[in-house]
């Protein structure tokens, strides 16, 4: 197996963290693989000149702060294969750091919604969050790595809104749910699937009034 397609497999689980592999960068001393989603990217080579794993991290054409994520650290022996996992830890520590670091605490949803007399279609999505409901209902479907990242979005008038992003595992595929205040989103896919094949698995509606969590989950779980 080449190296690039090394790479793509070794890494196939970041479509956890919302990254999807993208295109080859082809170099003989630096190859490299970019792997992105709709804000970032992340390219992950080898270099045969210093004998070493790379990964960068950056936000989209924002070359003066990329990120060496491995610049620290140490790996005790050359060579891809040998330096493979120590790589994808410190990997999967950073993007979880990061993740968490935009993490709405429940306090704050709490507040949130205190004071509101007439809930939204998103409202309801995020008390079901806090309430653990939206979890049981993925358990209904035996969805397993669950995990929940509410966080802060600009609407179009800029106001600061909260929305609801959910990743989870069913049936040999994995699924992303997005929620904001005017739509929600979902996305089917094959671990290891490319950017342009998750645009083309994500569907985006806007509520309607019957929009029903269970019933959207139903049909989103038995669609697959």
């Amino acid at each position: 197996m080449n190296i690039y397609d090394q790479i793509k497999k070794d890494f196939d689980f970041l479509n956890e963290f919302w990254f999807f592999y993208d295109s080859l960068l082809k170099h003989n001393i630096n190859p490299s693989v970019l792997f992105k989603n709709d804000i970032y990217d992340l390219v992950i080579g080898y270099s045969y000149e210093r004998h070493k794993v790379f990964i960068s991290f950056q936000k989209r054409y924002d070359f003066e702060n990329t990120i060496d994520v491995l610049k620290d650290v140490f790996f005790e022996k050359k060579g891809y294969e040998n330096q493979i996992e120590k790589a994808k830890t410190f990997l999967t520590a950073y993007l979880t750091f990061f993740e968490n670091s935009t993490v709405i605490n429940k306090e704050k949803i709490y507040d949130y919604l205190y004071d509101k007399n007439n809930y939204t279609h998103l409202d309801y999505v995020l008390y079901y969050y806090l309430k653990h409901m939206f979890k049981d209902l993925l358990n209904r479907y035996k969805a397993e790595n669950s995990r929940f990242y509410p966080c802060f979005a600009r609407n179009l008038s800029t106001k600061k809104s909260i929305c609801l992003k959910t990743y989870f595992e069913c049936n040999n595929l994995s699924f992303i749910m997005f929620f904001d205040e005017i739509h929600y989103q979902y996305s089917i896919f094959k671990k290891g699937c490319s950017f342009e094949d998750f645009k083309k698995m994500t569907h985006i509606y806007e509520y309607n009034d019957d929009f029903e969590l269970s019933v959207i989950i139903e049909k989103i779980v038995h669609s697959a």
